[in-house]
């Protein structure tokens, strides 16, 4: 199943993608995984569904660009997950030369009974990008594209 979410803020704000991710992370199963590659964070309703998750007995990884990530959310995000599970990148790191404009996000199983699911979007964790026409994918069920659990 493909499910496509769209931003279209024409009147102030659009947070579409941002609960698309919310609403996944508050469904991950116990027991499972959630891997999040992200180039900017700032928000915290983001990190509060990290943190509920956690509090279900998910086991969440990040992998972040460090100049990009507020120091609110790294705090937190360390708190939650612990420091061994958010790598932390500097340009020319562990993402490349380049900036992170990929932002996979995996999740292994969820609530609903989906598992294998993907999301793949423009959308970084960043308020401004609620003001900003962006796009979120998600898969699910597709074990190859969902490499993680393996």
């Amino acid at each position: 199943m493909v499910q496509v979410v769209f931003n279209e803020p024409l009147n102030g704000a659009d947070f579409t993608a941002q609960n698309a991710l919310i609403d996944l992370l508050r469904q991950a199963s116990p027991g499972s995984e959630v891997h999040i590659a992200i180039y900017e964070w700032d928000t915290l309703p983001d990190v509060e569904a990290v943190e509920f998750a956690v509090s279900r007995g998910v086991t969440v990884r990040v992998v972040a660009d460090g100049d990009n990530m507020a120091a609110e959310v790294e705090r937190r995000l360390v708190a939650a997950v612990g420091r061994g599970n958010v790598t932390l990148c500097g340009r020319g790191a562990c993402i490349g030369t380049g900036i992170n404009h990929n932002k996979p996000i995996l999740f292994s199983r969820l609530d609903d009974g989906s598992s294998n699911v993907v999301m793949q979007g423009s959308h970084n964790l960043r308020d401004s990008q609620n003001r900003r026409f962006n796009h979120r994918v998600i898969v699910r069920g597709d074990s190859a594209l969902d490499t993680h659990s393996r």
